[in-house]
């Protein structure tokens, strides 16, 4: 693949998937449509979700990173609270037993950035559906050089995580446990 901060690279049309570069990115394009189909599939926009998450009882797990810099995230917390409005009649405890949406700090497009970003992402659906256990939070751990320095609690939305450890000791990196952290 290309290196996205070399402009001089040339991506690879013939590779699998064909490699794209963000100099070709035209906005003309979207404004033209050319992205409508990929966008009917790949786009979350209906919000009534009560066919599956009610009639066939599933369950949705959402996460975001705040610090995404190629998807925004407030169209991902505004479509959670739409999925509540339209399918749950605006009650989030009914809603809390069938969606959670989690907002992780820090943490860039779909994992890493500044933030603790890196947890098993299908182990909290598994318990969730085979176990009924529901994910109040999912821990998750900031890694440098693959050893986690910093690890933490991601809360279910609207909570978030509050430092609940030694008083003196928030700044202190051995203090960045998950359980130094409550959901709040």
């Amino acid at each position: 693949m290309a290196n996205p901060t070399d402009i001089r690279q040339k991506p690879d049309k013939k590779a699998t998937p064909p490699e794209f570069a963000w100099w070709e990115f035209n906005i003309d394009d979207v404004t033209a449509g050319k992205g409508a189909y990929t966008m009917a599939i790949t786009d979350a926009t209906d919000p009534n979700l009560s066919r599956f998450l009610n009639r066939k009882n599933g369950k949705l797990l959402l996460y975001h990173g705040w610090a995404d810099p190629e998807g925004q995230n407030e169209p991902t917390l505004d479509y959670y609270k739409d999925v509540v409005k339209t399918t749950f009649a605006g009650d989030t405890r009914a809603a809390r037993d069938k969606v959670r949406l989690f907002m992780a700090p820090g943490m860039g497009h779909c994992g890493g950035g500044p933030g603790c970003g890196e947890w098993d992402r299908l182990a909290p659906l598994v318990e969730w559906v085979e176990k009924g256990l529901a994910p109040d939070y999912v821990v998750a751990e900031h890694l440098t050089n693959g050893k986690a320095d910093n690890q933490r609690k991601v809360c279910a939305y609207p909570q978030r995580a509050a430092y609940s450890g030694p008083a003196e000791g928030r700044n202190d990196p051995a203090n960045w446990v998950h359980t130094n952290f409550a959901c709040r």
